[in-house]
């Protein structure tokens, strides 16, 4: 299981969720620099659109390696943040686009003590939204119908499984811890025959201090903390074969079985999250059978 190779004979499908509530217009500092929850998701996420592009590229022609979708949801809705109806796109369509590349001003501390403003330069896939309520539930059952069909797709049936990633930073407006898990045990149902869908739940810090939990072993989760068992409930364990991708990035530092969640987390630890796998964590003595996994 989790062993397919994945290439332009067995796509995987990486779907993206994003939490576009109104608590996502709290700003947090990087490198001295505040910024909103929104702003720093939107970045990350296109850095995460660019690697994948980077990783599709092979003698300068773009091979379509992920089935790509990025969903944003609040109370405006549910849609599509990079197409113009909720749904997969493909490596080389998203290639064709002309995106426009912004600038942030990041302060750095230099050893001297003296601070100096860099920019920061990143491509401007995902526009940044903070408003209204957060309906998880519902982005979950769409989210749901498209893994659905896309796995059940003929030439789907032998890929590597998808992968889902949700990013929020609190509840969901429209259901409760039983109607959370119901949904989430639904999406990890969802498989191919190489393995179950992957869902990996990344909660936020709004920075109010408390324990933060980044893959975290099953046995070191605080059972008196209601809101870090929920999201261990909704997130898939990581199959033993990629665990080499938590050991080797040290994120870890507990035994497996690892949980694929982060909790209360820091802007750093949620950059660590989404830029885990790539070419440089290849098994040693085997081929690796993935270009890149935003695990």
């Amino acid at each position: 299981m989790y062993r397919c190779e994945i290439g332009r004979r067995h796509k995987i499908a990486i779907v993206v969720a994003i939490d576009q509530s109104s608590s996502m217009a709290q700003e947090i500092v990087i490198n001295s620099t505040e910024i909103s929850k929104a702003e720093m998701v939107a970045i990350v996420v296109g850095e995460l659109i660019e690697e994948l592009l980077l990783c599709s590229k092979c003698d300068n022609v773009y091979r379509d390696y992920y089935d790509i979708a990025v969903i944003g949801y609040s109370s405006n809705g549910i849609h599509s943040l990079i197409s113009d109806e909720v749904g997969f796109v493909t490596v080389s369509e998203l290639a064709k686009r002309s995106v426009e590349r912004e600038y942030i001003n990041f302060k750095c501390k230099l050893l001297n003590g003296d601070v100096v403003v860099v920019p920061y330069g990143f491509p401007k896939w995902i526009e940044p939204m903070a408003s209204g309520s957060t309906p998880m539930c519902k982005m979950l059952e769409c989210v749901a119908e498209l893994l659905q069909s896309w796995c059940a797709q003929p030439y789907h049936r032998e890929s590597f499984p998808p992968i889902f990633v949700n990013i929020s930073d609190g509840m969901s407006s429209d259901g409760g811890a039983e109607q959370l898990i119901s949904l989430s045990e639904r999406i990890k149902g969802i498989s191919t025959e190489d393995g179950n869908t992957l869902f990996v739940n990344i909660e936020i810090s709004s920075g109010g201090g408390g324990i933060s939990l980044v893959y975290p072993s099953i046995d070191a989760l605080p059972s008196e903390d209601s809101r870090a068992m929920l999201l261990a409930q909704m997130s898939s364990v990581i199959p033993s074969r990629l665990e080499h991708i938590v050991h080797r990035k040290r994120i870890a530092k507990t035994k497996p079985p690892y949980l694929a969640m982060g909790y209360n987390t820091s802007p750093m630890e949620f950059i660590s999250m989404l830029n885990l796998g790539s070419r440089s964590d290849a098994l040693q003595g085997e081929k690796e059978p993935y270009p890149y996994l935003p695990l």
